[in-house]
């Protein structure tokens, strides 16, 4: 029997997603919910120090009508490149790279209604050491890219918000990034990366450990010394990213998925460059691949 790794492509340069969405979907639901009552102002405070400031009257469901029924308020904090990944997440804005200084989704309910705002809630996010310029970040809004290549279909992307801009504010001793939201969707309080460099294009192929193959896979791009994580384009033979600055530490993380088995593998720390990557995966456990997403990706 034939035991030599062989790489795996897709016909037509299009995948299944469905597995590794549940995966993705499943730590994107890992949060906090609270129980308010809509009618009077509430401050909240999430786990990581997102602090949510709701005026008196600030929900109604998606006809317009006012909402008085206690609320049930989902929030997720994303501060971290292994909660990035965890999550299927980008941090990208049509393939500009974004350093991230926070995220955080918010979603709202009463008696099983959705609900929407109808007043902007003030959120502040504790201002993380490493963010070099706090006051150049800008806020963006969850959305879809209108890139799309390689037979991958829409992405999440993140949308320069119009919204007030951001301000650094000073509770407790505490340093925060202020700033109003009118919506409940994903958030992000970032910056462009602004770094003059040449650009390359990078790609990686995988190939399988065992004789399982995967399924469904995805493929991330990590950066090393600031926070930003892209998710790659998938491809016929395996995975692209372009307009990479060159001679920035990096390295891919991919995540595979074959029926319930998972499967994972890394490159290498390295200085970004145009030449060709292989990685070799390995069927792990969902613990331990989310152990060694933390270990590899701190």
């Amino acid at each position: 029997m034939n035991t030599q790794p062989k790489a795996v492509s897709y016909p037509g340069g299009s995948m299944s997603v469905q597995l590794l969405d549940n995966f993705f979907n499943e730590n994107r639901s890992i949060g906090q919910t609270f129980v308010i009552d809509p009618t009077r102002r509430t401050t909240l405070v999430g786990n990581r120090g997102t602090r949510l400031t709701i005026p008196a009257n600030s929900f109604k469901d998606l006809s317009g009508w006012p909402v008085n029924e206690p609320v049930k308020l989902f929030l997720k904090e994303i501060f971290t490149r292994p909660q990035m990944i965890i999550s299927g997440l980008t941090n990208t804005s049509e393939d500009r790279i974004l350093e991230s200084a926070g995220q955080l989704y918010l979603k709202a309910e009463s008696e099983g209604r959705s609900l929407k705002l109808a007043a902007p809630v003030s959120v502040d996010i504790p201002l993380m050491l490493g963010v070099d310029n706090p006051l150049a970040s800008q806020l963006f809004s969850g959305g879809i890219s209108q890139t799309s290549s390689f037979g991958s279909g829409h992405r999440f992307d993140w949308k320069l918000s119009k919204q007030e801009q951001i301000q650094l504010k000073t509770l407790g001793g505490k340093k925060y990034l202020n700033f109003p939201i009118g919506e409940l969707n994903w958030w992000n309080c970032t910056s462009f990366f602004h770094r003059r460099r040449n650009r390359v294009m990078l790609s990686v192929r995988w190939t399988a450990g065992t004789e399982l193959p995967a399924e469904d896979i995805a493929a991330f791009l990590v950066f090393r010394d600031f926070n930003a994580v892209i998710r790659m384009y998938p491809g016929r033979h395996g995975f692209s990213s372009w307009n990479i600055p060159k001679g920035l530490y990096a390295r891919i993380v991919l995540i595979g998925m074959s029926g319930e088995q998972m499967m994972i593998g890394q490159s290498p720390w390295a200085l970004t460059d145009s030449y060709p990557i292989s990685i070799e995966m390995e069927n792990c456990s969902k613990v331990e691949a989310l152990a060694n997403i933390m270990e590899w990706t701190s």
